[in-house]
C-alpha cells in the first residue's frame, strides 16, 4: 500500500471511530459510516441494514438516489425478504459463515443472483458483485454493511482484511450508545397529524409531516417513500396506548441519520351536529445527533485527527485542563494544537468552542 493510501486509510478509520464512539447509535451515523466503509474498499455504493435487540428490522440506508428502488424495502419488504431460498440482508445478519466476505464465494454469488434482492434492487443499479460485513453484539447479528461495485468488477480477499478494523468500530457503535446522547432539532418542529383516539385511522396531516415521514426510510410503519401517507403510521398505536394508560405519550423512532420524536395529546373535534369527538393530535420532531453534526463539520476542516478530537471535546463543553489526561498531550503541544484549531474555526479561545458548535 502506498504511503498516501495508508494515511488516507488511517484518516477514514479515525473518522469512523469518532462516529462510532459518539453514543448516538448505529442509525444516527448511517450515511457517514457507509461513506467511510465504501472508501476503505474503493466501492461504488454502500448500504447498511440494522435490527433492534429482538432482531426486528429497524432501519436501512442506501447511498443510491433511486427512491423507487429504496421504496421496495418498505412497500414490498415481505416479498424481498421472505420465502424459501431467498438470500438477502436479513439472512446475512444471521451468524452463519464468515462475518466478512461470505459473498465473495462463487457458489454464494450464484445463489444470491437467483434471489429477489438481486433481481429487483441490485441488477437495476448495475450492482452485480458486493462485499458484506456482519456486525454482531453478543453473538447476535445486529447490522449488515454492504458495499457494491458497478459492472463486473469484483471484490478481492484483501478487501476482507481492509474491513476488519471497521467491523470492530461498528460493534462499538452499539456498545457505546447512550441514553443521554445529545440531539438537536432539524426543521421547524411544527410537523403534525391527527388520528382517531385509537391511533388506527389517519384523519389529517400537514405537508411538513408528510415530507418528514416519506423521507425517513421508515420500516414497518405503513409509510412509503414515494406516495403520501394516507394510513396512520404504526407508531400511532403505541402513542394511543400510552394516552389510554394515562402516561405521557412520547415515542422515539430510529431513522437513518437521526430520529423522529413523536408526542401525542388528546384533541377535540366537532362533528356535523356540533358534538365533540376525541381524537389524537401527534407532533413530530426531526432530530439529529449533535456529535455527528460536529464530527461531519470537523471532517471538512484542515485539521489533524488529534486536532479534530480536541476540537470535538471542546465543542462538547469539555474543559481545556482535562485534555492532557484525556488525550495524552503535553501543555506545550496543546497550545500549538489549540492555536491551529482556533485559526481554522475562527474562534479566539477554548471557551468559545461550545458556542461555535451551536452555530453549525
Amino acid at each position: 500500500m502506498a504511503r498516501g493510501q495508508s494515511i488516507n486509510r488511517r484518516h477514514i478509520l479515525h473518522e469512523l471511530k469518532m462516529l462510532c464512539e459518539c453514543g448516538a447509535g448505529i442509525g444516527a451515523i448511517a450515511a457517514p459510516a457507509c461513506a467511510a466503509v465504501r472508501q476503505l474498499v474503493d466501492g461504488d455504493n454502500g448500504g447498511i441494514f440494522w435490527l433492534d435487540a429482538a432482531r426486528n428490522p429497524q432501519g436501512f440506508f442506501h447511498e443510491t438516489t433511486r427512491g423507487d428502488l429504496k421504496d421496495l424495502f418498505i412497500t414490498r419488504f415481505d416479498e424481498l425478504f421472505d420465502g424459501p431460498g431467498q438470500e438477502n440482508m436479513l439472512t446475512l445478519t444471521e451468524p452463519v459463515g464468515p462475518s466478512i466476505g461470505r459473498c465473495l464465494e462463487q457458489d454464494y454469488i450464484e445463489q444470491f443472483h437467483r434471489g429477489n434482492i438481486y433481481k429487483m434492487l441490485c441488477a437495476p443499479l448495475n450492482h452485480h458483485y458486493f462485499i458484506e460485513m456482519r456486525v454482531e453484539v453478543d453473538g447476535v447479528g445486529r447490522a449488515l454493511m454492504m458495499v457494491w461495485h458497478k459492472g463486473q468488477r469484483r471484490f478481492r480477499a484483501a478487501d476482507i482484511e481492509a474491513l476488519r478494523p471497521a467491523q470492530a468500530l461498528l460493534q462499538a457503535a452499539f456498545a457505546s450508545q447512550r441514553s443521554d446522547a445529545r440531539w438537536i432539532q432539524c426543521g421547524t418542529g411544527n410537523a403534525h397529524f391527527i388520528t382517531d383516539v385509537g391511533g388506527t385511522r389517519l384523519l389529517a396531516i400537514d405537508a411538513e409531516a408528510e415530507a418528514l415521514l416519506m423521507q425517513s426510510h421508515l420500516l414497518a410503519q405503513n409509510v412509503a417513500m414515494l406516495s403520501k401517507p394516507r394510513t396512520a403510521p404504526a407508531f400511532s398505536l403505541i402513542l394511543a396506548a400510552m394516552l389510554g394508560a394515562g402516561a405521557p405519550a412520547r415515542h422515539e423512532i430510529a431513522i437513518a441519520n437521526g430520529r423522529i420524536v413523536a408526542s401525542a395529546r388528546p384533541t377535540m373535534m366537532l362533528d356535523a351536529d356540533g358534538g365533540e369527538i376525541t381524537n389524537m393530535f401527534v407532533s413530530l420532531t426531526h432530530e439529529v445527533s449533535f456529535d455527528v453534526r460536529c464530527i461531519e463539520y470537523l471532517r471538512a476542516q484542515a485539521l489533524s485527527p488529534l486536532q479534530r478530537e480536541l476540537a470535538l471535546f471542546g465543542m462538547q463543553g469539555g474543559e481545556r485542563g482535562d485534555c492532557a489526561a484525556r488525550f495524552g498531550v503535553s501543555n506545550e503541544a496543546l497550545k500549538k494544537h489549540s492555536a491551529r484549531i482556533f485559526d481554522v474555526l475562527g474562534v479566539t479561545k477554548w471557551v468559545d468552542l461550545p458556542q461555535f458548535a451551536e452555530q453549525i
